[in-house]
């Protein structure tokens, strides 16, 4: 048990630290792209009324406490039912099972979570509809951006170095969570003043 769980830190801070990044990156393009006109959009990422150290320190917990750890347990799975070889038919399957099994609950899991520590999660059925009304339109990127970074997952890297390579390949995947995530909640709150 004890050693299960120090092999779990390592890809659980790895996982930490590359969606601190991807939300830093989604805030720096939302700051630049707010501010396009303006000359001085480069340097306001730098000023604290511009920059949410709290969305990324929320992105960081997700990352430790639930990403880190959903992926190195669940691609340890999928070695120990499907193997851990490389061939076509193996990696085919790992792909539609990550799609169809082990995608889909982390997505509803993230977004529940975010809506926690947002503040807008405070019931079931707060979770409920914080993840119906995110989730499809995040599973749908996903099935196009995850397959193929999977393919090259499960076909080149090797085992241990799996949950690393999906984090840094997530950079991507996460800068667009973020930006997507936070996009979600501005409608979300502009839907609640309109309504008030």
């Amino acid at each position: 048990m004890q050693i299960a769980l120090r092999r779990v830190v390592r890809p659980a801070l790895q996982a930490g630290c590359v969606l601190s990044l991807g939300d830093l990156i989604a805030q720096a393009v939302e700051i630049s792209t707010e501010g396009a006109s303006d000359a001085s959009a480069s340097s306001r990422l730098l000023v604290p009324d511009s920059y949410d150290v709290h969305r990324t320190g929320r992105f960081a917990l997700v990352g430790l406490t639930c990403h880190g750890p959903w992926f190195y347990f669940a691609f340890g799975l999928l070695d120990r039912l499907m193997g851990p070889g490389s061939t076509l038919a193996t990696v085919l399957g790992k792909v539609v099972v990550t799609q169809i099994a082990i995608f889909p609950p982390y997505l509803a899991a993230l977004f529940a979570y975010l809506g926690v520590l947002e503040g807008s999660v405070h019931s079931l059925d707060d979770a409920v509809r914080v993840i119906s009304t995110k989730w499809p339109g995040a599973y749908a990127a996903g099935c196009v951006f995850w397959p193929i970074a999977n393919i090259v997952n499960f076909s080149v890297v090797p085992s241990p170095g799996r949950v690393l390579y999906v984090a840094s390949t997530g950079v991507l995947w996460n800068t667009y969570l973020s930006w997507y995530n936070q996009r979600a909640r501005r409608k979300e709150r502009e839907g609640e003043r309109g309504n008030g």
